[in-house]
């Protein structure tokens, strides 16, 4: 029975053109970068909102 050897698996790398230039670099992190903060953002301002509800109903059983 032949053994069989270990292959290893190649990762997949994207390909920079080279017509990118560092300014269109740059704007693509920029880009990710204020979207990525933008949905958290967002995310923290619907948490603040969800606690602030709990709080008011909480409270609100604590008086009767």
């Amino acid at each position: 029975m032949a053994s069989k050897k270990n292959i290893k698996l190649k990762t997949k790398r994207k390909k920079v053109s080279k017509t990118d230039n560092g300014l269109a670099k740059i704007a693509t992190i920029t880009t990710k970068s204020l979207s990525s903060a933008f949905i958290n953002f967002k995310k923290n301002q619907e948490l603040k909102k969800i606690k602030e509800i709990k709080m008011k109903n909480l409270n609100l059983k604590m008086k009767d």
